[in-house]
């Protein structure tokens, strides 16, 4: 922005600008704890090595995954898959368990249905109710756009506690420089934030993974 506008402007730009720029922070904050490289940004959960090996018995640092048997499972194998995953999570954990996936992979859980009498598996009637919270197998459901949609090899739902399981580091607030001189007469905003973002308990996450091929 020119120095003139930030002069003459009838709102405050500076606290519009941070309020814009925390928005886009936030954005990119989330797709990096679900699928962040580490480098300058934090490491997603999802890019860690897999296992279905139950806890104990698999490697530290991997973290479990239920497979659903089929790049396009039917009702009765994602049904299965995703009431299996439930039950891996153990007892410390399941307290605060939450279910996280995107939109479209919502819309195809909760139109699961059942062979003999064509009833919704997401709710405790087999009805749509409204209302009530989003709650599968008993736990919540948390939408999260940064998660993948079902395909082949996709990881689209998780199931754990983030408390537990992911550490965010987050130095709060956002960091904005002035600098009116380098490209006069427009005023350089410089923005920076620091935080990252780490998982310290592998136990805590489990994924559904869909079939290669």
């Amino acid at each position: 922005m020119t120095q003139s506008l930030a002069d003459d402007s009838f709102i405050d730009l500076g606290a519009w600008l941070t309020e814009s720029v925390n928005i886009a922070f936030a954005s990119k904050e989330g797709t990096a704890f679900v699928s962040g490289d580490g480098v300058l940004k934090p490491r997603g959960f999802l890019t860690y090595d897999l296992d279905n090996a139950d806890d104990f018995t698999r490697t530290w640092g991997k973290l479990q995954y239920v497979a659903t048997g089929a790049t396009s499972p039917s009702a009765v194998q994602l049904a299965d898959a995703i009431v299996a995953l439930s039950v891996k999570l153990r007892a410390p954990y399941r307290a605060s368990a939450t279910w996280l996936m995107n939109r479209d992979t919502m819309r195809i859980v909760r139109q699961l249905k059942d062979t003999s009498f064509g009833l919704l598996l997401w709710s405790t009637d087999g009805r749509i109710v409204d209302g009530i919270p989003d709650r599968l197998l008993g736990f919540p459901v948390a939408v999260c756009e940064d998660m993948p949609s079902a395909g082949a090899s996709a990881l689209p739902i998780e199931f754990g506690d983030f408390q537990q399981g992911y550490q965010i580091v987050d130095r709060l607030g956002v960091r904005i420089l002035r600098d009116p001189f380098t490209a006069r007469p427009f005023i350089i905003m410089y923005c920076t934030k620091r935080v990252g973002g780490d998982v310290t308990d592998g136990n805590a996450i489990k994924l559904l993974r869909y079939s290669t091929n």
